[in-house]
């Protein structure tokens, strides 16, 4: 697990876009998304009974960048 944070200009999206393309290219899959949206996702998931099917395909993830 990592975080980045700091100031603006410093080249915390740059990096965080080449890990990506780097883990794509070594064959792992990347969900972009935020905080916000997967808790959601979630939630409404669990109303319709794919749960289980939500959190599997966020764990076969290699990478998961919350913007």
């Amino acid at each position: 697990m990592s975080a980045s944070m700091g100031l603006p200009g410093t080249g915390k999206t740059y990096l965080a876009i080449a890990l990506e393309l780097k883990a794509v290219s070594l064959g792992y899959g990347i969900l972009v998304t935020t905080v916000n949206r997967m808790l959601k996702d979630l939630y409404i998931s669990r109303a319709g009974n794919s749960y289980q099917q939500k959190l599997k395909k966020i764990r076969q993830c290699g990478l998961v960048d919350f913007r």
